[in-house]
């Protein structure tokens, strides 16, 4: 039920053009908007394009980020290629202190998670909540990401900000076989 809730509304984030921070009023971040507009069409004549222009592949759309946040949320992998190979900063931040790597962690986007790890994402950043993209990936009830990310040697003693552990999360999340799997990691409550 969470995962269907956040998805919808990320899609009604989109209809709206605000996964980018599209809110038509053309301010500084417009070129990240239009980055970000084609990363979540998953677009990648049209960043090659714009990069060869000149445009600044970590500028920010706005809330969401940059446009490889929104590639990795939006489950266009080979974007998220692309865009790793110009540049893009692993480290970018979102609106809510989140990295790419949180963003597909949280929405289920095995693929681009497993890129943008193997490129050297930070598997312990914490964005505004304390989340850690593993615990940010049961709180939302993404069993796969949660195992790739496990898999990947993500710390499984992490808390949030509020003390929750990763099992908490996953009791929460209503994901008994991530409960499994974080205590055989040696994961405690």
């Amino acid at each position: 039920m969470v995962h269907v809730v956040r998805v919808c509304v990320l899609a009604l984030m989109v209809v709206l053009g605000a996964a980018c921070g599209n809110s038509g009023s053309g301010g500084d971040d417009a070129p990240g908007k239009v980055l970000c507009d084609a990363a979540e069409r998953g677009d990648v004549v049209t960043l090659k394009r714009l990069l060869a222009d000149g445009a600044d592949v970590n500028a920010r759309g706005g809330e969401e980020g940059t446009a490889l946040h929104v590639a990795a949320a939006c489950g266009h992998p080979a974007t998220v290629r692309f865009l790793l190979e110009a540049g893009a900063d692993l480290a970018a931040r979102d609106a809510m202190a989140g990295t790419p790597l949180h963003n597909a962690a949280e929405l289920g986007e095995v693929e681009s998670l497993r890129l943008l790890a193997a490129a050297g994402a930070d598997l312990e950043a914490v964005d505004a909540t304390g989340n850690t993209p593993l615990l940010g990936a049961l709180a939302w009830g993404e069993l796969e990401t949660a195992v790739a990310l496990v898999e990947l040697g993500a710390d499984v003693h992490a808390r949030d900000r509020a003390g929750k552990t990763a099992i908490q999360l996953a009791q929460k999340g209503g994901i008994p076989a991530a409960v499994r799997l974080l205590r055989k990691a040696g994961a405690s409550e």
